[in-house]
């Protein structure tokens, strides 16, 4: 409750009896008082009636495709908006990575996270790896110290196992989160049969060793931005951690949501036919603190989700 982007979620629901959140459940005001822009007070009759699938849009984020877009006068627009890929997604990523390691015109390039509700951290990696090199990204994480232990159990093992499954469609079996997934299988099962109680998940570095480092070692250097809305949790800030690292960095947008040091969660079937949730991880010596958010420097006190507004509000500080 002390994050704003949980009270900025909770304010779309003021006027919402939903009963597929029940924890919001409280008794229906029959009128709410507002104080408007010129800080006249008003009262305002409350009139509850039945949605009938108007409110899905409106309480629904959108998710902007994943490009990168070229404005012109050497300024570059990505939308970093996905991190949960299919195969086609993977293919279009493949193609956006290969034009941000070549735009040779850049002063300006704005990482737009809006629409990201997690997903897989090497995505974040591969994008900011091609706009910066590889070996600048990795010195980011290696400079935080910080290490994921998961615990040994059988639910993780069967929670890996899953995952593993539901990639077999998607992704190819050289695909870095495949390889991630299944690395991480092999090792929990290991421990398992060895009756470990801990296992260190690898560095992200390592896993990059079998692709192809950079041909240059020139990097971008111009100005950086974050574009950030209240959604940004999971992958998304471990990639808002890596961005906000580099120097001269700028934050804007809206605060993001925050992650305990508690992640990557398991369900188990309870007899009582109940889903019983647990993280199967921990960090360690994370730099971002439990339930911690990131504050823009410049908070947008628009829609967030128009993109062309979100674009010249940004633009019009550079």
């Amino acid at each position: 409750m002390d994050l704003k982007s949980t009270w900025r979620h909770l304010a779309r629901h003021l006027t919402v009896d939903d009963a597929d959140a029940p924890v919001l459940a409280r008794k229906r005001a029959s009128n709410c008082v507002g104080f408007l822009a010129s800080g006249v007070q008003q009262n305002f009759a409350l009139s509850w009636q039945e949605d009938d699938g108007q409110l899905k849009d409106g309480l629904t984020q959108p998710q902007p495709p994943q490009a990168l877009n070229n404005l012109g006068g050497g300024r570059y627009w990505v939308h970093a908006s996905n991190f949960a890929l299919s195969a086609a997604d993977d293919a279009a990523l493949e193609r956006m990575l290969d034009t941000l390691r070549h735009i040779e015109d850049a002063k300006l390039v704005v990482l737009d996270t809006r629409g990201n509700r997690g997903g897989n951290s090497l995505v974040g990696a591969r994008i900011l790896s091609a706009l910066l090199g590889e070996a600048f990204v990795e010195s980011l994480g290696q400079s935080s110290h910080s290490y994921a232990m998961w615990r040994v159990s059988a639910l993780a093992l069967a929670t890996l196992d899953s995952a593993l499954a539901s990639m077999q469609g998607n992704h190819e079996k050289n695909n870095d989160a495949y390889t991630f997934v299944s690395g991480m299988r092999e090792s929990m099962n290991a421990a398992l049969v060895g009756k470990q109680d801990w296992l260190r998940q690898p560095d992200t570095s390592s896993l990059d060793q079998g692709l192809v480092k950079d041909s240059s070692p020139v990097r971008f250097k111009g100005q950086l931005v974050l574009v950030t809305d209240s959604f940004c949790a999971s992958a998304c800030l471990d990639f808002a951690d890596a961005v906000l690292a580099v120097p001269g960095a700028t934050h804007f947008g809206l605060s993001t949501s925050g992650d305990t040091l508690y992640i990557d969660t398991g369900s188990q079937a309870l007899p009582s036919g109940a889903q019983f949730w647990l993280p199967l991880k921990v960090w360690r010596g994370r730099v971002r603190g439990n339930n911690q958010s990131y504050d823009p420097r410049y908070i947008f006190d628009g829609d967030i989700n128009d993109t062309s507004a979100g674009q010249k509000w940004v633009l019009g500080y550079f």
